[in-house]
């Protein structure tokens, strides 16, 4: 199977390409090396406070750490989602959310979140956020919290989709051992 790549590279597994990239190209790798390592630290996957939440969850049935997918319904992208639920207010959790896309990106944002507890026992969430332009404008959603399953409807200017998401156990402690 042939992958696509600069002429300089060949193809993976070849012996086509030459050992070194162009002279052209060579004054940019330091640059490409230095944002390689910039970025690559940034996007982690954890958004803020994930241990807390995860060994620490408030009683409420929303606190936690939560873990799932999101899909993009137009296009069918679709990747990684964390979130941590924390309560801010009476009836507003703040949701920190961390997403990638393409298997290399990655970004985190916070939305801070109305909830109403149904007759079933589930909850019913809403909020929303202004993520600026280049973001997609105001990015809102709503779902439903039923036991350990996050389902939402999300929407942005450039984009529209579904989030689900499944509670992170908290950690067992050890067991605490007896004094001889």
């Amino acid at each position: 199977m042939a992958v696509f790549a600069p002429g300089w590279l060949g193809e993976f597994g070849g012996d086509s390409a030459p050992a070194h990239p162009p002279m052209m190209f060579r004054p940019l790798l330091p640059l490409l090396a230095g944002l390689a390592l910039l970025a690559g630290p940034s996007c982690t996957g954890w958004p803020r406070g994930w241990s807390q939440a995860q060994r620490h969850p408030a009683p409420d049935g929303l606190s936690g750490a939560w873990e799932g997918t999101w899909r993009s319904l137009p296009s069918g992208h679709s990747g990684k989602l964390r979130c941590a639920v924390f309560p801010k207010a009476p009836g507003i959790w703040e949701y920190r959310y961390r997403a990638t896309w393409a298997q290399i990106f990655c970004a985190g944002f916070t939305v801070d979140c109305a909830a109403e507890p149904q007759a079933d026992g589930a909850w019913r969430v809403v909020g929303s956020r202004d993520l600026g332009p280049a973001f997609g404008g105001t990015f809102t959603h709503q779902g439903r919290v039923s036991g350990d399953t996050l389902e939402a409807r999300y929407h942005a200017a450039a984009d529209h989709g579904l989030l689900t998401l499944q509670r992170r156990p908290s950690p067992i402690a050890p067991a605490p051992r007896p004094t001889p």
